[in-house]
């Protein structure tokens, strides 16, 4: 699905991720269970602290931005992009149930990369 190697599915099998997923929407139905990594060539910005997050499904991308550049306690100027399902810039204005529903992998977890310029391809 996507060309981005997440660390994450490296250090678990399939069935282990999935399992993980299935659980937490079992006990938070209206909540996404989303990894975030870094891009895999992204020189600028550091890796995030943790990778895995729970976040309501109503919540705008744009908060989820938030989220991340506190995380990696970036300075204003600095950009930031999110990007699902490999290459696809997510919009702000989306909610996160509406990216999951899009690109949700089939071990339920949503994958989304982060990086400091927009990266097509």
């Amino acid at each position: 699905m996507d060309k981005q190697n997440f660390e994450f599915k490296r250090n678990l099998t399939f069935d282990e991720r999935k399992k993980q997923s299935k659980s937490m929407r079992r006990l938070y139905s209206d909540k996404t269970p989303i990894i975030i990594e870094k891009y895999r060539s992204e020189k600028q910005l550091p890796i995030i602290d943790r990778n895995r997050y729970l976040v309501p499904q109503h919540l705008p991308c744009h908060k989820l931005v938030e989220i991340v550049r506190r995380r990696l306690t970036l300075h204003p100027s600095q950009a930031l992009f999110l990007l699902a399902g490999g290459n696809s810039l997510v919009s702000n204005s989306t909610s996160v149930g509406e990216v999951a529903e899009q690109f949700r992998d089939p071990d339920g977890f949503l994958y989304i990369v982060y990086a400091s310029q927009e990266t097509f391809g």
